[in-house]
């Protein structure tokens, strides 16, 4: 007898975290074709991203699979417990086959046309919180995936309660990178889920740390690799030295921080001129991510002519690490994309290790580092178990990933 459909419903509320929870029905469902919601108007259409995804490693089917808190709990063990890696390049877990539909939330941070067909994964369709819980009610959804910032998951949380569909859906939900601030505050918004993931053994750790230190269930917490990992090891092609800075909407954020990183970025073109080198930026003017960007590189840019071999670029970051040979960030979500793929990687102190910046995540990684010694040659090693702490598996050089 065929098994059943699973029927996978993800809202997001930017274009990060609808890639993060599209990818992550993938992993429930491994490659479900997408289908449109049922009922809002669409965002307006535009031209996919010819961009591949990576194909993220499955989570086991059985999380997923039933209406009941009960049967989330019982899958709620380590989920790749190899690493992404293991995952990442192995078939996925058999399962029954599944239909995804993705919606966002008008908000602030909606995502545009151009940002949902950069990320390659479907065209979701743009809806309020009432219309979608409406939605979930309505069409009786197996599974849940709750791609939000962490006062709107409770807001969901309350509303599905409220809603009471015929079938209790199971409700995922989880962070679209680097933990690095309002750790108590984000998880215990998040409480009341099915599965909370977890991206590394790391945060599985500080996660349940912090439910239990409140007397709240920590079985929820499943240790799930990052979905963004993923994509072709780094590869060195002789004669080319591409390095890139990937940016961050709101870190730092004062004009003058901003600023100085700017022109450190053009005096090491300067200095390097056999160096491509790129500024890798989040969004365009005008669109909106998951963090408010006040000054935006391409105003401070215009202020500062550039050198030849300086240039600002968009697009799907998977693409732009396929040509990187040197990642430089303050503490992007970027920093373990790169690690993943083998891509040397450096995290700036020019401006201080601070909880502020966020680069205090990366204290003990072997990979803190200023401009001074990225200009001499110098290229931070990263503490093998440090990436393992973190989910990261970089491939053995020569060979597979470890």
């Amino acid at each position: 007898m065929p098994s059943p459909t699973l029927r996978i419903a993800v809202v997001a509320d930017s274009d990060t975290r609808w890639k993060w929870g599209a990818l992550t029905a993938r992993r429930l469902a491994p490659a479900p074709p997408l289908s449109p919601a049922p009922s809002p108007a669409p965002l307006p259409s535009s031209s996919p991203s010819t961009a591949s995804a990576p194909a993220p490693a499955p989570l086991p089917h059985g999380a997923a699979a039933g209406p009941a808190r009960a049967g989330a709990k019982e899958a709620a063990g380590p989920v790749g417990a190899g690493g992404e890696g293991a995952g990442a390049d192995g078939a996925g877990v058999p399962g029954p086959d599944a239909v995804v539909t993705g919606y966002v939330l008008r908000g602030r941070a909606t995502p545009t046309a151009r940002q949902i067909a950069e990320a390659g994964l479907g065209t979701p369709r743009e809806v309020t919180g009432a219309e979608f819980l409406r939605a979930v009610r309505e069409e009786a959804y197996d599974v849940v995936v709750l791609a939000l910032v962490g006062g709107a998951v409770q807001a969901m949380l309350h509303g599905l309660a409220a809603a009471a569909p015929r079938r209790r859906p199971v409700v995922v939900t989880g962070y679209v990178g680097v933990v690095y601030e309002k750790l108590a505050d984000g998880l215990l918004l998040r409480h009341g889920a099915d599965l909370v993931l977890a991206n590394s053994p790391y945060d599985a750790r500080r996660f349940r740390a912090v439910y239990e230190g409140v007397g709240a269930d920590p079985s929820a917490v499943v240790r799930a690799a990052l979905p963004f990992l993923g994509g072709a090891p780094h590869r060195p092609v002789p004669g080319r030295h591409t390095v890139v800075f990937a940016a961050q909407p709101s870190v730092p954020a004062t004009r003058a921080d901003r600023m100085y990183l700017l022109r450190r970025l053009a005096a090491h073109a300067r200095l390097h001129p056999d160096r491509e080198v790129l500024l890798k930026l989040r969004s365009k003017p005008g669109e909106h991510t998951t963090h408010i960007e006040e000054l935006p590189y391409q105003r401070l840019a215009r202020s500062l002519p550039p050198p030849p071999n300086l240039r600002l670029v968009y697009g799907n970051m998977g693409r732009v690490l396929d040509v990187t040979d040197l990642l430089v960030t303050v503490s992007s979500t970027a920093a373990l994309e790169a690690l993943h793929r083998g891509v040397p990687t450096a995290v700036l102190t020019d401006l201080g290790v601070r909880e502020a910046l966020g680069n205090h995540h990366f204290i003990g990684s072997g990979l803190l580092t200023s401009w001074d010694r990225l200009d001499a040659g110098d290229e931070p090693v990263p503490d093998p178990a440090w990436l393992a702490d973190q989910g990261v598996s970089p491939p053995a050089p020569g060979g597979p990933r470890r």
